[in-house]
């Protein structure tokens, strides 16, 4: 017998070498999500004080994008990170999208979630209600993170 593609002779009931370099390896359609790194909280707080809060800033942003790969969806956006640094009612936005992504993210793994907005608000008008929250939300990332 021979091969319809290169003309080589081969045995019966097998396949032509040439043929065998073609056939594309298939590759898995499911790949499981990718535990996000377990951050050390003491220390987090120890480089956003030594930083002057720029550290804060960047681990807030680092937190609102694992929460929304997590939802599969931007529930938390970018520029109420950025504008939380500038200007301080932002900052209570961003603690209302990140309480609304938390309980959604929440939801979507049947697990049981308390709404934190009120503390963070409460807590905000004193000056400690951000350190809270990156605190709180940072705890539950790392949480999920092991169960993952």
């Amino acid at each position: 017998m021979f091969c319809a593609k290169c003309g080589r002779e081969i045995p019966d009931n097998t396949v032509c070498p040439c043929e065998q370099q073609q056939q594309p390896q298939q590759q898995p359609f499911y790949q499981p999500p990718q535990a996000n790194p377990k951050r050390n909280i003491i220390l987090c707080l120890i480089l956003g004080t030594i930083t002057c809060g720029i550290y804060s800033l960047y681990w807030r942003y680092a937190m609102s994008k694992e929460v929304n790969e997590k939802l599969g969806r931007p529930v938390i956006s970018t520029i109420s990170v950025i504008l939380m640094f500038f200007c301080f009612p932002v900052t209570f936005i961003h603690f209302f999208e990140m309480d609304k992504a938390l309980l959604e993210l929440y939801k979507k793994l049947d697990k049981p979630y308390t709404a934190n907005f009120a503390l963070w608000v409460v807590t905000g008008m004193f000056g400690v209600g951000g350190i809270i929250e990156l605190i709180q939300v940072q705890s539950l990332l790392n949480d999920l993170s092991e169960g993952l």
